[in-house]
């Protein structure tokens, strides 16, 4: 369906470009004192934007990566128009603190915006990667865009009537949602592929920010198909010399390619319209169903609504030297946290630190030594804790073994149960009264899908006498993640209490916690690594979900609920939610680490 409508789509664009029926903005509306930011506006239907905008009297912020072929753009503009008032600030999409860095920068400079142009873009390009390690079209096209308009929507809401403009495609109509795999990794990449996710990803989300600004909203947003336009945005299409000749010679000019967006952003009409699509100057109401699908548009915008600011909150976090949980350290410090790395060793806790700080060098980031498998180090680990913070904001419960040989904790529990559970029990018990100075505390407890064959053996909990196997073990350890997340939550309070818990499943991550799956249980090494470099996730999105329970505001009315691929779990197998099961769990475990009675519950 896809396939036929953008064959057809394209069919009467041409034959609109040939026999020049293209339509072109009318309006005279004059922009004094209004203030227009533009990404991409170096070159193409960017710069052509800029100079009809500033000709109408705007101020504009021209953004782009490279500064000088920026300052070429703004004189070029300046010698058609000479009185334009443009500024020119640096903006890399592909990356987050770049991002972060224009919105402050331009928040300095004026006290409102009332247009922002999401025009930016790249296309077909070869399977690179975002700074930060994501696929480089959804990362620069959809991901740079929405954390740009989050940033700079709060001078948006300041202007009487402001409008947000993404510049889409045609493409959408190939486009479909990954969620499983948004990066493509793993041999599904292909450059029209992303590109097309991307552009859908743009329509989505032009949808879902109307829909939760309100139809009463003094934004309104509009997404767009500008034509097809011969810039510098076919640098990696693979037209050939031929191809580029021909593009040339058919593909609409700039000046003509920027017109539906200059209708999006001067025409009076569509102060009554938002969150819709446009194409040659008019709303598109045919849209195909993947493009109107409010399910999609909800999840996409749940998956990257991570704009949540934690400056002032202090968050530990348990194996945070590598893998998902050093991406939570990075993400989280990203956004003012106070983080504690908490590891065996301490050495290669540095190492993640500098790693971190490397990217935000103004990270508040430190290393505390903790071995989960020693109930000795958990009370060490935790009595540090108190003498250094008086608040804990965010416990995440990140560390892990995963199907070890048949050992033992320092105390003399099988290692698995030991170390994900008991370790993880007893810390979280002794560090929740600084929790509960937390005006609004979460605990995260990552698990897996492998609790879903768990058992708790309270007859036999460490598995002796030839009973143990490592994915036997494993799975209980990870049953108990999630039976404990739960009786927590009920313990606490639910709901109402200003400590949450979460117990999460990050999907089938490639990361170290595997060091000792390729020989358990008749599997070879090459053979395990091989399947899972090819099924797993990178630990960026595998620390996707552990990112949603920790920033989704939505979840301060949740708590000791289960969640996977960034949403709630609500029909959990029944050793999953047997509340008889995890009291007795929660009292044996109080007997079995020893609890002092002041740290009962």
């Amino acid at each position: 369906m896809g396939v036929m409508k953008l064959a057809g789509y394209s069919i009467a664009e041409f034959s609109r470009i040939v026999f020049n029926k293209q339509n072109k903005c009318n309006s005279d509306r004059r922009l004094e004192g209004k203030v227009v930011v533009i990404t991409g506006a170096n070159a193409g239907i960017g710069k052509e934007t800029a100079y009809q905008l500033a000709l109408r009297g705007a101020k504009v912020f021209m953004s782009c990566r490279s500064i000088e072929k920026g300052e070429e753009a703004v004189s070029d503009v300046k010698l058609q128009a000479e009185s334009a008032d443009i500024s020119l600030l640096r903006l890399d999409l592909a990356s987050m603190k770049s991002v972060r860095q224009f919105a402050q920068t331009v928040a300095q400079q004026t006290h409102r915006i009332d247009i922002l142009v999401n025009n930016a873009g790249v296309m077909a390009c070869p399977e690179w990667k975002t700074t930060d390690g994501f696929e480089m079209q959804f990362g620069t096209n959809h991901l740079g865009h929405f954390l740009l308009t989050m940033h700079l929507l709060p001078l948006l809401k300041k202007s009487p009537n402001a409008r947000i403009i993404t510049v889409s495609s045609s493409g959408h109509l190939m486009g479909k949602m990954n969620f499983d795999n948004i990066n493509l990794n793993n041999g599904a990449y292909s450059p029209f592929k992303a590109y097309a996710q991307s552009k859908l990803a743009n329509i989505l989300f032009t949808r879902e920010l109307a829909k939760r600004l309100g139809t009463k909203s003094n934004v309104r947003t509009y997404s767009l198909h500008p034509g097809p336009v011969y810039t510098e945005l076919q640098r990696h299409s693979g037209l050939g010399s031929m191809g580029h000749k021909m593009a040339k010679k058919f593909f609409l000019t700039p000046e003509m390619g920027a017109q539906t967006t200059l209708y999006c952003a001067l025409e009076d009409s569509l102060d009554k319209e938002t969150g819709c699509y446009y194409a040659n100057c008019h709303r598109v109401d045919n849209m195909i169903s993947s493009a109107t699908d409010d399910k999609s548009a909800e999840r996409l915008w749940d998956l990257m609504d991570s704009d949540r600011r934690l400056d002032g909150q202090v968050v530990i976090i348990t194996g945070a030297n590598t893998g998902i949980g050093k991406v939570t350290a990075q993400e989280l410090a990203s956004r003012g946290a106070k983080i504690i790395i908490a590891c065996r060793s301490v050495d290669k806790g540095q190492l993640a630190v500098d790693e971190i700080k490397g990217v935000t060098p103004e990270a508040e980031v430190s290393v505390m030594k903790l071995d989960l498998s020693s109930l000795k180090s958990v009370r060490q680990f935790a009595s540090d804790v108190r003498e250094r913070e008086t608040v804990v904001d965010m416990l995440i419960n990140n560390a892990g073994v995963m199907m070890t040989p048949e050992w033992k904790t320092e105390d003399g529990f099988e290692m698995q149960f030991g170390t994900n559970h008991l370790g993880h029990f007893l810390l979280t018990l002794h560090l929740l009264p600084l929790l509960k100075r937390s005006a609004n505390a979460r605990v995260i407890t990552v698990s897996s899908s492998g609790h879903l064959v768990g058992k708790i053996n309270f007859d036999n909990i460490n598995l002796l006498n030839g009973v143990y196997a490592p994915t036997k073990a494993y799975a209980q350890s990870k049953l108990a993640n999630v039976l404990f997340s739960r009786e927590l939550a009920r313990r606490l309070g639910g709901a109402d209490s200003n400590v949450k818990t979460y117990c999460l499943h990050p999907g089938p991550v490639n990361t170290e916690l595997q060091r000792h799956v390729y020989n358990a249980e008749g599997s070879t090494s090459s053979a395990g690594k091989a399947i899972m470099k090819c099924v797993g996730l990178t630990p960026e999105m595998g620390a996707q979900t552990t990112l949603y329970c920790a920033l989704e505001p939505s979840l301060d009315t949740e708590s000791g609920a289960y969640y996977a691929n960034c949403r709630k779990i609500n029909k959990m197998i029944s050793t999953a939610t047997d509340d008889k099961v995890a009291e007795r769990l929660w009292e044996y475990s109080c007997v079995l680490v020893d609890l002092e009675a002041e740290y009962r519950i």
